[in-house]
């Protein structure tokens, strides 16, 4: 049931980007993760966490975001 409340608040809070019409980001060499770095720049993100590092994320450097891997997200929020 506690998985389910936190589903709902996920939703509730959340909100949507479209992203069909954005333009390609030539980095990322899996497309399947394209969506994510096309949200983080709809969105203006601060951060994108990632560990996959093969997929070109960590090559995107002309938004706003930083990617980082979930040992440095982890480290950056306890330094906070």
């Amino acid at each position: 049931m506690k998985t389910l409340n936190y589903i709902s608040k996920l939703f509730y809070y959340g909100s949507s980007v479209n992203i069909a019409d954005m333009d390609d980001v030539s980095e990322i060499k899996d497309k399947t993760d394209l969506m994510f770095v096309q949200c983080a720049i709809g969105y203006n993100a601060d951060f994108i966490i990632s560990n996959d590092y093969k997929s070109g994320m960590f090559d995107v450097s002309q938004y706003s975001f930083n990617v980082l891997s979930a040992e440095d997200f982890i480290e950056l929020i306890n330094e906070i």
